[in-house]
Formats: C-alpha cells, structure tokens, sequence
C-alpha cells in the first residue's frame, strides 16, 4: 500500500509498532514513519500535516486503537479505510463525521480491472512485490504464524516444489 500511495504522488505517513520495518516502509516510498509503539498516533499524525489530518488512512489491522487513531488523524473529507485484520469494534465521534464529512468504510476485494492494472504497474516496474519470506509448503502454518504475529516485513511465499 505504500508503494501504491507513493506512486499515486501522495504523501505517505507509514505507522507501525515494528520498527524494524521502517526502513522497508521507506525504501517503499513512505515519506515518514511514526512508531506505533510509543502511542499518540493520532497525534504524530496531526503533527506531521501541520494539525490539517490526514486525506486518508488505511488500515490493515482493524484493531479497536488502530482504527480509533486513524479516525481521529482524518482532516476535513477523511477517508479511514479498514481491510482485515482482526475486526475489533471501535468508537468514532458522530460530531467529527458531520463537521468533517468523514466516511468509515471497510473493502475486501478488489475489482478484475484493479488487479489487471496492478499487474500492468508491476510488469512496466513501477511497483513490485516486496518478498521477505519464501518458505516450503509443508512451513505453511509456521509462516502463517510468523504474518500473525506481524514478523513478515513484506510478504511471504509459499514455495511448491
């Protein structure tokens, strides 16, 4: 997603609790990290746009902090976007959605065209895939163990051989 946001000539602010992922959130186009772990992510986030929110968020956690953050960062026209992860219910302010028109919403998939355009990016080397983990099928639930547990820095493959 950085590397998209990045391509699309969008300020990219990458939050993380791991900061051994900086430097690939970085290499991947984020103009600047915020540490997660230290907590006011809102607040760093509001910090770094000079108090104006952020255009968007989007978040791949979908814990209750992690969205309750991201939707207290959102300036005037706000998007918070959640896409996985574990699905926690979360409080918004009613008042910040009316005065900022803000919209809250959740995606799944994506559309035939989307992933086609993707491809034609990675193909023409725009965007690639960044592969950190490349394990056998019979490590599959170790790997998939090692995602849960957010130590994948990119994404892993499973190897079929």
């Amino acid at each position: 997603m950085v590397m998209m946001a990045h391509w699309a000539r969008a300020r990219v602010i990458a939050v993380d609790i791991a900061a051994d992922k900086f430097d690939a959130c970085r290499d991947a186009g984020a103009d600047a990290v915020v540490d997660a772990s230290a907590g006011n992510v809102a607040e760093a986030l509001l910090e770094l746009t000079g108090g104006a929110g952020v255009d968007a968020a989007v978040d791949f956690v979908s814990a209750t902090s992690t969205l309750e953050a991201g939707a207290a960062a959102l300036g005037p026209r706000g998007r918070l976007v959640t896409l996985g992860g574990a699905g926690q219910p979360f409080q918004a302010s009613s008042m910040a959605m009316l005065n900022k028109e803000l919209d809250l919403l959740g995606s799944r998939y994506v559309t035939r065209r989307e992933i086609i355009d993707c491809l034609e990016l990675a193909a023409r080397g725009e965007i690639w895939p960044i592969v950190t983990d490349i394990r056998t099928l019979e490590e599959a639930e170790a790997v998939h163990e090692r995602v849960e547990k957010g130590e994948v820095i990119g994404r892993a493959a499973l190897r079929i051989d």
